[in-house]
């Protein structure tokens, strides 16, 4: 394995998920802001669309190998009924894959919640994912809304992710 370096004059090195799926290993500024705004909204999309992982006991209770690449994603949620237990453990899920596989994102500061429902659809809940870009030389709070159907277990995006 080659050891790469970079500078701080070199800019950032995009997350290892973009770098994967891209191919290349191209660096951003470091004062842009926007690219890496797009580029976390863009990993928790990922996280988020990969349903199809093993679960922790079929690793056999390894924590090891549920956090690595291997266990990325969020349990399907296809067919679930919409009920106090089941948005717990949605936002359980999604607030423990965050912290692993986004680490631009302040661990401490992460905040998953349903901030609504959709009335066009019944069992279509609205969620919102806070947290602080931890990223020197930013410290910024970021914010981005999706829906996950609870009928078909896709998440969609409503709004790419903002900095405030």
């Amino acid at each position: 394995m080659s050891s790469v370096s970079f500078k701080s004059s070199d800019g950032f090195v995009p997350g290892l998920w973009s770098r994967l799926i891209s191919g290349s290993t191209p660096t951003r500024a470091l004062n842009d802001l926007d690219a890496l705004t797009k580029e976390i909204t863009a990993n928790i999309e990922s996280i988020l669309n990969s349903r199809s992982r093993p679960s922790f006991k079929e690793l056999d209770g390894d924590p090891a190998l549920h956090f690595s690449v291997i266990g990325m994603g969020i349990d399907d949620f296809c067919g679930c009924h919409h009920n106090d237990s089941t948005i717990a453990k949605i936002k359980q899920e999604m607030t423990e894959q965050i912290k692993h596989f986004e680490p631009r994102l302040d661990p401490e500061s992460l905040v998953v919640k349903v901030s609504g429902e959709n009335e066009n659809r019944r069992g279509s809940l609205i969620m919102e994912i806070n947290g602080r870009i931890n990223v020197k030389p930013f410290d910024e709070d970021y914010m981005c809304c999706y829906q996950l159907d609870l009928e078909t277990g896709i998440p969609m995006f409503r709004k790419t992710g903002e900095h405030t």
